[in-house]
């Protein structure tokens, strides 16, 4: 939802970088909280791949939650806190891939909390 969201607020450009209308607020929060929300889906999937699926998960989910909160500290409330955003970002998208890696490398059995495939 938050993703159709941020799409549908894009169409109307908002200036993410020097937000001052409710539309630039509205698109800056609703990106951190698109951001938060991929953290936390991260979270809250069961791994069973080992010791690797387990730290990428924890990578990803670090990244994009200090992402998620420098972007709103960034440009919500103007702290000079871009590097993290950037580092947090490629942290969190590297995380992410190894995650999506590990899982589909691991041969986890079906069943409750696991991923079949």
């Amino acid at each position: 939802m938050e993703w159709g969201a941020l799409g549908a607020i894009a169409t109307a450009k908002p200036v993410y970088y020097a937000p001052s209308t409710t539309l630039d607020y509205a698109a800056l929060v609703v990106y951190s909280a698109a951001l938060l929300l991929l953290a936390a889906s991260i979270w809250g999937v069961g791994v069973t791949g080992g010791r690797a699926a387990k730290w990428s998960r924890v990578l990803a989910f670090a990244g994009l939650l200090v992402a998620a909160v420098a972007n709103f500290a960034e440009d919500g409330l103007a702290l000079p806190v871009g590097a993290a955003y950037v580092a947090a970002i490629l942290v969190g998208s590297v995380g992410l891939l190894a995650f999506g890696v590990t899982l589909v490398r691991s041969r986890a059995p079906c069943g409750a909390g696991h991923w079949c495939f």
